[in-house]
């Protein structure tokens, strides 16, 4: 009885042997699952990442992360512009004296300025120069940018200050185009069928045109931008999404409705704010082109009724410095 309980303590004290080492198949197929799992996370984090590329107004394109952006939007985003609005008068501030805009003019060359440019006064001074052997008859200021809010309401009067006299001052709104709200206020943009906001060919995120509660809130921006002394305005993205898997897109309960009709009925609540500014509109290169662009909402002859003029932004690829800030605006004419 001592001999076998000796004996089972000698077999329970010897050490239990090794594990056999992995097989090259079984090392194979772990680092292929690892392999898989990074190529998913990579993948989702482009998928993120797209949704904050922004192409601006002049075509270039940047990867503006929610963390790093200067996106301020106002307190109150949806603040309804009432019809009978009228255009505040200009503060006494200092303001320059602009040269005469002319009516409808066949091609004006712009310098188009950003906040940022405002923030480096060394760098808008360049531009200036750049400006000066462009010939750049107009200062174009991106009041409100196709990827987020408006600006600070200063940024004519910062403009001015630095380039001062000899140009006419032009403020650049982009309306249905507008990354950052529609990040902030999902319930306002343009939905893939799936139920997620719908990404454009450029990864840009739209406001929907059909919402009566976008239309105020950009009615909103456009009439305080009146009132800050502009000479003029130009409204951009005054259209549908027209670029990109259009298939996908859900408009909801108006997702049958006439897209032309619903651009026609912001523009005519545009007209109603009585503003006294000559109002630009860019419009699409097929709206240019064959007269309209369904998918966009736009006929070429609806908006030449209601417009100063109507003009195609195009970059000048000869002349200017490579970030884009000269640009050239073409007038759109009849088919």
């Amino acid at each position: 009885m001592a001999d076998e309980k000796k004996t089972k303590e000698k077999k329970e004290k010897q050490p239990k042997p090794p594990k056999p080492p992995r097989s090259r198949g079984e090392r194979a197929v772990t680092l292929a699952l690892l392999g898989v799992l990074v190529g998913v996370l990579a993948g989702a984090g482009v998928f993120w990442a797209m949704g904050y590329i922004h192409t601006s107004w002049d075509g270039t394109k940047r990867l503006i992360l929610p963390f790093f952006a200067r996106v301020t939007p106002p307190p109150t985003h949806y603040s309804p512009a009432p019809p009978s609005l009228a255009p505040v008068p200009p503060s006494p501030s200092p303001s320059p004296s602009p040269s005469p805009l002319p009516p409808a003019p066949d091609v004006l060359k712009a310098l188009y300025i950003t906040a940022d440019d405002i923030s480096d006064p060394d760098a808008l001074t360049a531009l200036r120069d750049s400006a000066a052997s462009f010939g750049a008859q107009v200062v174009l200021a991106d009041r409100k940018s196709d990827g987020g809010a408006p600006v600070d309401e200063t940024l004519l009067q910062d403009a001015a200050f630095t380039l001062g006299d000899g140009f006419t001052y032009m403020a650049y709104i982009s309306l249905f185009q507008d990354s950052a709200l529609a990040r902030e206020s999902p319930e306002l943009a343009v939905k893939h069928s799936a139920g997620f906001n719908w990404l454009d060919s450029n990864g840009c995120l739209w406001l929907n045109p059909f919402s009566d509660e976008v239309a105020d809130y950009l009615l909103g921006v456009i009439a305080q931008a009146a009132s800050e002394g502009y000479d003029a305005i130009l409204l951009d993205n005054l259209c549908f999404p027209y670029d990109g898997n259009l298939s996908t897109i859900d408009y909801g309960e108006r997702d049958g409705d006439s897209r032309g009709d619903a651009i026609l009925a912001f523009i005519d609540k545009v007209l109603d704010l009585q503003i006294e500014l000559p109002i630009y509109a860019a419009v699409t290169a097929d709206t240019a082109a064959f007269g309209a662009n369904p998918e966009a909402g736009q006929t070429l002859s609806d908006m030449q009724e209601r417009f100063a003029a109507l003009y195609l932004p195009r970059n000048d690829t000869q002349t200017g410095p490579p970030d884009g800030s000269l640009v050239i605006l073409r007038e759109v004419t009849s088919q």
